[in-house]
């Protein structure tokens, strides 16, 4: 559960992510498709901060993040692009799964990614770890028993991902061309 949370949620920084290269490298977007992911996230972030997940209704839980999915899946069929789900949190997620290969689920490690990128975006990092709290997802690195040298090697690495595209078919996102420095 707390793993397809993570993912579900992680739009805060992909859908931002999308957008910002849309407007700094000309990719192309979907409006209809980033809106409704929008819309779709907000909505989903509401109905399961206000519900009590485990362990008392996981149903609820698992079809409101199942509902999300397939739409999620939906929208990146129809607008042919996965930009609106995959951003710089998941480039975080497998970068952390190269420093420290299984000892996390990817939604999990997708959810710290989401706040530390929505962080570096200047989002309200702070509202996005209180939706993923309150569905009892872990929000640091610490929770999820990972150092910081971990997170800090993962950072600086994101930008290397995913591993199997060509140097121009590379997303653009916060962590621009060249990754993240130390400072």
């Amino acid at each position: 559960l707390n793993s397809g949370i993570g993912i579900l949620l992680s739009k805060f920084s992909s859908n931002w992510d999308w957008k910002l290269a849309s407007i700094l490298r000309s990719e192309p977007i979907s409006d209809f498709t980033a809106l409704v992911s929008d819309e779709l996230m907000l909505l989903q972030a509401n109905n399961l901060k206000l519900t009590p997940l485990l362990p008392n209704n996981p149903q609820i839980a698992i079809t409101e993040i199942l509902k999300g999915l397939i739409i999620s899946g939906f929208l990146g069929s129809f607008s042919n692009n996965i930009r609106a789900s995959y951003g710089s949190e998941h480039m975080f997620a497998q970068a952390l799964d190269h420093v420290i290969p299984g000892k996390t689920l990817r939604g999990e490690r997708v959810a710290v990614g989401t706040i530390l990128m929505s962080s570096l975006q200047n989002q309200d990092w702070l509202l996005i770890r209180d939706f993923y709290k309150s569905a009892g997802v872990a929000v640091t690195g610490s929770e999820l028993g990972i150092s910081t040298s971990a997170i800090m090697k993962a950072l600086l690495n994101a930008v290397k991902y995913p591993k199997n595209l060509n140097e121009n078919e590379r997303f653009y996102t916060i962590l621009g061309e060249e990754g993240l420095t130390e400072d």
